[in-house]
C-alpha cells in the first residue's frame, strides 16, 4: 500500500505570507519535539522560552512573539518593514529613498535546495531605489533576494541579472534561526528559516527597473541539517547530496515537506537505500559507450508541485520504487537484480491447482486481471532531460535510448516494415550528470519504469 498519497499538498509549500508559520510552541507535547520546531516557546514544558502560560499565538507579527516571550527574530514569515533612509546623490541636496517589500507580489513557495545547484531565478522580497537627480544613471537598487529555504550550507558566485556582486555591495544569511537583519536600512525583518543575500546593484537607473526585471542567481550549496542516519537512532545532520536521504527528509520535513515523523520510517531500510545509492557504477550502452556515475546521486531544486509527484519523480530517477507501508513503517527499495538465493526465497503465487494462493471468486475466477501493450503503443524511444553540471546547471537533453527491435515490431503492427517511434519523454529530477540519465533512460527502455 501506497501509505504518502495526498494529492492536493504542494511541495515545497510555505508561501510569502505576513503571518509567522511556524506551529506555536504551546501546541507541542516534549521539549525534543520543539527543539526541531520552528518556534522555541517551551514555557508549558518547564522551558525557558516563554514569560508566561500561553496556548495560543495569533502569529500575526513578530510582536506577537515578544508579547510570549519568544525572540521576535523566529517570526517564521516574510514580513518586510518599510524604511526610510538619506540618499546622498552626486550633487546637489540630499534625497529620501524608501524601502519597500515585495513580498505580496510572489506567489511561489520557497524553493529548496539538497546538493547543489546553480539557481538562476531568485525573487526580490525588500527593496529600495537610491535616486541620482543630477545624473540618473549613477543611481543604485539595493535588494534583498531569496535563495531558499535554510539553512543551507553556503553559496558562491552571487550576482543579479548575471552581474557579478562585489564585497562593498554585498551580503548573506544561511537562513538559521534566529536572524539578524541582513541590511536594517531595508528591511528590520531577518527572514529566519531563509536563505537570503542582499546586493546594491549600480551604476543604473533605478527608475527604470523593477523587481520582477532584477533577479538574483548563484551556486547554492543546499540545505545542511539533512538527516543522515548510521544506525536505527543514530543520525548525524550534515550537507549530502543522497537521495535516499533527501526523499526521507521530504518525507517528513515538518515546514515544506510531507510532514511524517522520522519513526514512521524504516530506518534500516533507507540506511540500505542509502549505501546502495552511493555506489560508483559503470554503464555500457549498446552502442559500446562507457558512463562512470554515481548510482543515485541527487543535486535537485524543488519548485511547487504536489508533493506525492515530486517524491514518486525522485524514486524514479534514482531507480527506487515508490514508497511502500510495510509492518506499519514507510519503505523504499533499490530497484535492482535479485540474487540466485534470493530468487529462490521469493514465493511462488499461483491461482490455479492444489497450491493456489491467489484469491479466486465464486465462479473460480482469478482475482489477479492480465493485460498486455500492443506493440504499437509500446514505447520504443525515450528523450530525457536532466540539469547538467558541466553546463551550468542547465537543462540538457540526454542521449536518446531506442530499441529498435521494437521499432520495427511497431511497424509490422500497421503492415509495413517501416521503424515505428513510440517515444515518451522524461524529466529526470536531482540528475545532473550525462551517464546517470543515459543509463536510467536506457533502463526505462528495456525494463520499464519499475523494472
Amino acid at each position: 500500500a501506497n501509505g504518502f498519497r495526498s494529492p492536493n499538498l504542494p511541495m515545497p509549500r510555505r508561501l510569502k505570507f505576513r503571518e509567522c508559520q511556524a506551529i506555536f510552541g504551546a501546541y507541542l507535547d516534549t521539549l525534543e519535539e520543539i527543539a526541531h520546531n520552528d518556534c522555541p516557546y517551551n514555557a508549558h514544558l518547564g522551558g525557558d522560552v516563554g514569560n508566561g502560560l500561553f496556548t495560543t499565538c495569533d502569529r500575526k507579527s513578530p510582536q506577537s512573539c515578544i508579547a510570549r516571550g519568544v525572540d521576535p527574530r523566529y517570526h517564521l514569515s516574510h514580513h518586510s518593514t518599510v524604511t526610510t533612509v538619506r540618499n546622498n546623490q552626486t550633487s546637489g541636496p540630499q534625497l529620501l529613498s524608501t524601502a519597500r517589500g515585495n513580498e505580496s507580489n510572489l506567489k511561489d513557495a520557497v524553493r529548496v535546495i539538497m546538493g547543489v545547484r546553480r539557481v538562476y531565478d531568485m525573487q526580490v522580497l525588500a527593496f529600495r531605489r537610491d535616486y541620482n537627480n543630477s545624473n540618473p544613471d549613477r543611481g543604485w537598487f539595493d535588494a534583498v533576494y531569496e535563495i531558499g529555504e535554510g539553512p543551507i550550507q553556503g553559496l558562491q558566485d552571487a550576482n543579479v541579472n548575471g552581474k557579478p556582486a562585489e564585497a562593498q555591495h554585498y551580503a548573506y544569511r544561511l537562513g538559521s534561526k534566529p536572524e539578524n537583519p541582513i541590511n536594517a536600512n531595508l528591511t528590520s525583518h531577518g527572514y529566519s528559516g531563509t536563505a537570503i543575500f542582499r546586493m546594491n546593484y549600480g551604476y543604473i537607473n533605478p527608475g527604470a527597473v523593477s523587481p520582477e526585471s532584477m533577479r538574483g542567481g548563484a551556486i547554492v550549496f543546499g540545505l545542511v541539517n539533512i538527516r543522515i542516519y548510521s544506525t536505527e537512532s543514530e543520525y548525524v545532520e550534515a550537507w549530502t547530496n543522497n537521495r535516499a536521504w533527501h526523499i526521507a527528509r521530504m518525507l517528513c520535513d515538518k515546514r515544506w515537506g510531507f510532514g511524517l515523523d522520522y519513526a514512521r520510517l524504516n530506518i534500516s531500510n533507507f540506511i540500505e537505500l542509502a549505501e546502495w545509492a552511493a555506489r560508483k557504477v559503470t554503464f555500457t550502452t549498446p552502442e559500446g559507450v562507457v558512463y562512470e556515475h554515481i548510482r543515485a546521486m541527487s543535486d535537485v531544486e524543488l519548485t511547487q508541485r504536489t508533493a506525492q509527484q515530486q517524491i514518486e519523480d525522485m524514486c524514479l530517477a534514482g531507480r527506487f520504487s515508490r514508497p511502500f507501508l510495510f509492518q506499519g513503517k514507510q519503505c523504499i527499495v533499490p530497484l535492482r537484480a535479485l540474487t540466485d538465493s534470493e530468487l529462490a526465497a521469493c514465493p511462488v503465487c499461483t491461482d490455479y491447482g492444489e497450491n493456489r494462493n491467489i484469491i479466486v471468486d465464486e465462479n473460480g475466477k482469478s482475482s489477479v486481471s492480465r493485460s498486455q501493450i500492443s506493440d504499437l503503443d509500446l514505447p520504443n524511444r525515450i528523450e530525457g532531460q536532466f540539469h547538467d553540471y558541466l553546463q551550468a546547471h542547465t537543462e540538457q537533453n540526454a542521449p536518446v535510448a531506442e530499441d529498435v527491435e521494437q521499432q520495427l515490431k511497431a511497424g509490422k503492427v500497421l503492415g509495413d516494415t517501416s521503424r515505428r517511434q513510440v517515444t515518451k519523454k522524461y524529466s529526470y529530477l536531482g540528475v545532473v550528470t550525462e551517464g546517470h540519465a543515459v543509463k536510467f533512460s536506457h533502463c526505462i527502455i528495456f525494463l520499464g519504469e519499475s523494472e
